[in-house]
């Protein structure tokens, strides 16, 4: 209805979000939010971390939303920039940049022959967790202005959350976090993350973000040294979850030296991370992530050809498709990443 009778209803709708905006106050209908949960790939269902809640919220809103979310980026951050090292939600920036920025710095470091120890955090149930005061405070040191500080906060803190698993339903008020789903909400959680980015380098830490995961790498020449800086860097980003009122997941952090001396003693057991889906092995040799992407790529192939071709096998038009459509996709993310330094053995 709203497509076809814009140009009738163009002129109510503008006063409504004006209003809206003006007197800080999110209409009742609005309010109301339904909430579907979607599967987490290749987790375990008996646990409520497997799923993901996704808010449907009314897209009236979300108009004025996307509204606000152009003026913050294309007005206050114009003149208050985010961290160069957020990567995520940004026009001109991907996974592909996250990336290649930190594995440029192990690269470096590996060449001057030292030790790069990366810690691999993730800021555990970042957009259910984050407090509204934190969001708020954030957007006022951006200066945002105080009539749409007040109207972020309402529609945050007026929010009623209506879900309906096998048969049984539930109605309840949110007391903190962002929507997942809405517009603003990974602007708002840059806004919040955005200060631990801002700490952590100036004081020498070399600390990239993407959405929720941060990692820090901390080089040198000596273990111990390099060992004693990382815990000074973790002890800042401890005591800014804590003032946050977040927290580090333990089961998702992982601490990995990336050198090519024999003896790592003191720096970690680990020898590889994921990251962003790529496999890092504690050398760079990329072996290990070229084995994990020939194997998907072989299991993909099989299943779809199970699928699609139980009878007569697949037809070239079907094959072509399965390789530009799915493998060469995931044979191809990451992959400039590890150019300057090519396999050394063969698979």
């Amino acid at each position: 209805m709203l497509q076809q009778g814009l140009e009738l209803l163009g002129g109510k709708l503008l006063m409504l979000l004006r209003a809206s905006l003006a007197l800080g106050y999110i209409a009742m209908s609005w309010r109301h939010i339904r909430v579907v949960f979607i599967p987490k790939p290749g987790k375990p269902l008996s646990q409520a971390k497997s799923l993901r809640p996704i808010s449907l919220m009314s897209f009236i809103q979300k108009t004025l939303e996307k509204l606000l979310d152009r003026h913050i980026k294309d007005g206050v951050l114009v003149e208050r920039p985010l961290h160069q090292n957020q990567f995520a939600y940004r026009a001109g920036m991907s996974t592909e940049t996250a990336l290649f920025q930190v594995v440029h710095r192990l690269e470096k470091s590996l060449n001057h022959k030292e030790i790069a120890l990366g810690a691999f955090l993730d800021i555990e149930g970042a957009f259910y967790n984050t407090s509204f005061s934190a969001i708020i405070t954030a957007a006022r040191e951006r200066r945002l202005e105080e009539t749409c500080c007040r109207w972020v906060r309402s529609m945050l803190e007026s929010r009623l959350v209506h879900t309906s698993i096998m048969g049984s339903s539930l109605t309840a008020k949110i007391v903190g976090g962002c929507p997942q789903g809405g517009v603003l909400s990974p602007l708002l959680w840059n806004l919040v993350v955005d200060r631990l980015l801002t700490i952590t380098n100036d004081l020498g830490f070399s600390t990239f973000g993407y959405a929720d995961d941060i990692v820090i790498i901390v080089q040198g020449k000596f273990a111990h040294t390099v060992r004693e800086i990382m815990q000074e860097a973790l002890n800042v980003v401890v005591q800014w979850a804590v003032k946050e009122g977040l927290n580090i997941s333990p089961h998702k952090t992982a601490i990995i030296p990336f050198t090519n001396r024999r003896n790592t003693e003191g720096l970690g057991p680990l020898t590889k991370v994921k990251y962003l889906g790529v496999i890092l092995d504690s050398k760079l040799t990329w072996n290990q992530h070229l084995q994990k992407i020939i194997n998907k790529a072989q299991t993909t192939f099989v299943v779809v050809r199970r699928t699609c071709g139980k009878k007569w096998g697949l037809r070239p038009n079907m094959v072509h498709w399965l390789y530009t459509r799915v493998i060469r996709l995931s044979i191809f993310h990451g992959a400039w990443c590890g150019g300057p330094r090519p396999c050394k053995k063969p698979l």
